[in-house]
């Protein structure tokens, strides 16, 4: 899945970006990004919401830090206990 990645983004050491939804916007800002276009891939509630709450697609993962519970109570598009699970949805969706 590396050839997916442009780049890896993250809360910067000043605090900029600590919440998710500001950091999406800020990436989609900084490569001109389609929405519609775009999935965010979380292991926590704060992910999904986030991905949520800027229009992109939303999928849940169980193999991170939070539990099948957190996941499935914010209701992304899908729930993957994989990578590999996810591998298969991007290419059916190209």
């Amino acid at each position: 899945m590396d050839s997916r990645f442009e780049k890896v983004y993250g809360t910067e050491l000043d605090g900029r970006f600590d919440k998710k939804a500001e950091l999406i916007r800020h990436i989609f800002n900084t490569l001109a990004l389609v929405f519609d276009d775009t999935v965010m891939v979380g292991d926590r509630k704060e992910d999904i919401m986030a991905g949520k709450e800027n229009g992109t697609g939303t999928i849940g993962v169980t193999y991170g830090y939070g539990s099948q519970l957190e996941i499935s109570n914010a209701a992304p598009e899908h729930i993957f206990t994989s990578p590999q699970e996810i591998g298969k949805v991007i290419k059916q969706n190209q």
